[in-house]
């Protein structure tokens, strides 16, 4: 039975998908052509009955260049979410998929757009850009049903002899949000303008490391979690886990996935190289990029490897769980690998926490800042060694400052990364940087971060910690805050990044 709120799909792994055959004389007849998918999804109704359907569907859509990834199912898993809107809504109406009318669809439609967020009722659950988008798969959907399996030839098209009446979609077929072409529904929410991201303010930034040091142990422990003091070494590990995973945000600007992929191997021995080595998912071959790493860092991150890293296996392994980690830097509780969905689920959390899920927050304004940085740095060491200004830099100057970027960010084509010049400029223009300006910011914002996860780590060791304690860190606060103001009363053209 599926519960309210729960996921009406689940992953398998390797799922044989063999239809076709060919003439075989060893056999005497016909034998299959054995297809192998990386990844697919059982599919089921709330009461936990096969959803055939949407399964079938899923295979189809694999066979139609959708992409699949073992560890997270890629894109299908995507669409298997989206439709998993039309399996309540059918099952809440008691209709089957092709009983549906124009009517119903725009019952689905109207509940989508109205749910509200249960942790704060003021928010909707979903802007109008995401009802459009499900409502473009379950299209797709839908037509597939008529065209390809013939259930009805009246279910959806764009005429009044349709029972669910689409409008032409302009612009091009198989635009995100709009199906797989052949129309959009006529009746759908307004797009919403959606303000463009912008690299992670310092402000929001500070916040997240609060929130990091204030996070409760999680109430479902792991099956080696028995004692107190297990308890208080969970919440050590995941304390060090997601302030690690902050200091690589920051410090690469890395994509989300390149981190869930981060290698131990590779990595063994940053602190002596002051290299990190890092997959570059945006590219279609396999390429791995090295990043320069700052002392610090590098020391943090061998310690998480050999200190935490390895206890929990441990822990995991006298528990009866896996072994290896599968070489991956960053594992869940059970020891298992945290793949790029489970690493922005706990991104997530540490933003609600830090009371910031009503403003735009997400591990990619990390990638916005750091890229903003390396620009910068780049344009001011060309100014440095050119002796040029603004106005005389020109457009042969910015593609090969970019080039150089681009080697770091991942970026296969430098000019992806125009969008960043003005912010690059701006930085420059606040903060009239030169050499040792970038290393005090540099030692600022790591000497913060030590605070905040210090002043975290005293009280919730201690709660109600002695006077003198209390007052040492209200005059570690009392520092912070004179710092940041000395900074933006030096530079009242700031901007919010920093």
């Amino acid at each position: 039975m599926t519960r309210s709120g729960e996921s009406c799909f689940t992953l398998l792994r390797s799922v044989d998908v063999s239809v076709t055959g060919q003439p075989s004389a060893a056999v005497g007849g016909y034998q299959a052509t054995r297809e192998v998918m990386s990844a697919g999804f059982c599919v089921r109704w709330p009461d936990g009955t096969p959803c055939t359907l949407i399964e079938v569907y899923l295979v189809h859509r694999y066979r139609n260049g959708a992409t699949v990834q073992a560890a997270d199912g890629g894109s299908l898993r995507t669409i298997a979410s989206k439709l998993s809107h039309l399996i309540r809504f059918c099952w809440d109406t008691g209709c089957d998929f092709w009983e549906l009318d124009d009517d119903r669809y725009f019952q689905f439609i109207k509940g989508l757009s109205q749910a509200r967020r249960r942790d704060a009722p003021a928010l909707p659950c979903r802007d109008g850009n995401t009802v459009r988008a499900i409502s473009g798969e379950c299209v797709a959907f839908l037509k597939w049903l008529q065209d390809f399996l013939g259930f009805r030839d009246d279910l959806i098209g764009d005429d009044s002899n349709f029972r669910i009446r689409l409008k032409p979609e302009r612009g091009r077929p198989g635009r995100r949000g709009h199906g797989q072409g052949g129309g959009a529904y006529r009746r759908l929410p307004p797009i919403d303008t959606r303000e463009p991201k912008r690299p992670m303010p310092t402000a929001h930034r500070n916040r997240l490391w609060d929130a990091v040091s204030a996070m409760p142990t999680p109430r479902v422990k792991p099956a080696w979690c028995t004692t107190p003091q297990d308890g208080e070494w969970l919440s050590s590990f995941l304390k060090s886990r997601r302030e690690l995973l902050l200091y690589l945000l920051e410090a690469t600007g890395a994509r989300p996935g390149e981190l869930a992929r981060l290698s131990v191997t590779a990595n063994a021995d940053c602190y002596k190289t002051k290299k990190l080595t890092l997959p570059t998912l945006k590219r279609r071959r396999v390429v791995q990029r090295v990043i320069d790493l700052q002392p610090d860092l590098a020391m943090r991150l061998e310690l998480f490897i050999y200190g935490y890293r390895a206890t929990l296996l441990l822990h995991a392994q006298h528990a009866g769980g896996v072994r290896s980690g599968d070489d991956r830097v960053f594992l869940g509780c059970q020891g298992r690998p945290l793949d790029e969905r489970a690493l922005a689920s706990d991104f997530a959390r540490i933003v609600r926490v830090a009371h910031l899920d009503g403003v735009q927050s997400c591990m990619s304004m990390f990638r916005h800042r750091f890229i903003t940085k390396q620009v910068a740095i780049h344009l001011q060491t060309f100014l440095s060694n050119s002796g040029a200004v603004r106005a005389l830099v020109t457009e042969a100057d910015y593609r090969s400052i970019l080039k150089k970027v681009a080697v770091v960010t991942g970026h296969g084509d430098p000019e992806s990364l125009l969008a960043y010049i003005d912010l690059a400029w701006d930085e420059l223009g606040a903060f009239h940087r030169v050499e040792a300006a970038q290393r005090i910011e540099a030692v600022v914002d790591a000497t913060m971060a030590r605070v905040i996860s210090l002043c975290g780590e005293v009280r919730r060791r201690h709660g109600r910690v002695p006077s003198i304690v209390e007052k040492a860190l209200e005059a570690l606060e009392a520092l912070r805050r004179d710092v940041h103001e000395a900074l933006g009363s030096a530079h009242p053209n700031q901007p919010t990044m920093l």
